[in-house]
């Protein structure tokens, strides 16, 4: 198990695969919050003592990120996503935030190079990306 956090303002956002343990032990945490258009947990920065000796206690492992260097991973790591007539291709490997997402959409098949989605998900796919600010290379 693996936390990431990131110090945004005066708020501590948690991004991790869907755990029901550390999520648990989340909602302990007082103001703890889930934002489900990003998929990530939010918890005041006062409470950030509490957070971690709960992680600790947990035997939950975690590590404070650093937003710039998410920043330039996206820059270098640009998804490459190629429309076809009928629905349109993701080469992988995808950026986590985003990965977890799409997971939850359901692809029409997928290989360890790439995913393919219905033309129907491609505006959620486009949105979803900008607001995780995660380049993608469109091709015909």
């Amino acid at each position: 198990m693996n936390v990431e956090i990131f110090k945004i303002n005066q708020q501590l956002e948690l991004s991790f695969k869907f755990n029901k343990a550390i999520i648990e032990k989340v909602k302990t945490i007082k103001g703890a919050k889930f934002n489900g258009n990003q998929k990530l947990w939010s918890v005041p920065l006062e409470s950030q003592d509490d957070l971690l000796s709960t992680f600790r206690a947990s035997e939950i492992n975690y590590e404070f990120v650093n937003r710039q260097d998410e920043r330039k991973n996206r820059e270098t790591n640009s998804l490459v996503t190629i429309l076809n007539q009928d629905d349109f291709t993701v080469k992988l490997p995808i950026p986590k935030p985003l990965w977890s997402i799409l997971n939850v959409y359901g692809k029409i098949s997928g290989t360890e190079k790439e995913w393919v989605f219905t033309k129907e998900l491609f505006m959620d796919f486009h949105k979803l990306c900008v607001e995780l600010n995660i380049g993608v290379i469109y091709k015909n």
